[in-house]
């Protein structure tokens, strides 16, 4: 994640939309953020009964550490803002509302699995 991080701050600094965020734009952030926060939460009951659960995030595999799982949701976060930010306000509506429904369903599932 620290590379993903990295290799955007160029296209970030260079290429920076500059947009001002509207209203929508800042509750879709912050409804992004508050999904996460769930999911977060919902990924350490996964970790916590690795008999009866397993993770499917094939990028913190099936059986994350707390710290692999720490540093993934606070990636998630900070490369969720800054392609937000990068992207023009038209595009940004759209990437949110689109990251917000993928963040939703993965939610939905975990709930189904009973966690």
């Amino acid at each position: 994640m620290r590379y993903l991080i990295l290799l955007l701050l160029p296209f970030y600094v260079n290429v920076y939309a500059g947009d001002i965020w509207t209203d929508e734009q800042k509750k879709l952030e912050l409804g992004y953020v508050s999904l996460i926060l769930i999911d977060w939460h919902q990924t350490y009951n996964i970790q916590a009964d690795p008999v009866r659960y397993h993770e499917s995030n094939f990028l913190i595999g099936s059986r994350p550490t707390n710290e692999k799982i720490n540093r993934y949701m606070i990636g998630t976060i900070i490369t969720h803002y800054m392609i937000s930010d990068y992207l023009s306000s038209e595009y940004r509506t759209k990437f949110q509302y689109f990251t917000l429904g993928i963040e939703a369903s993965v939610i939905y599932l975990n709930w189904e699995s009973d966690l």
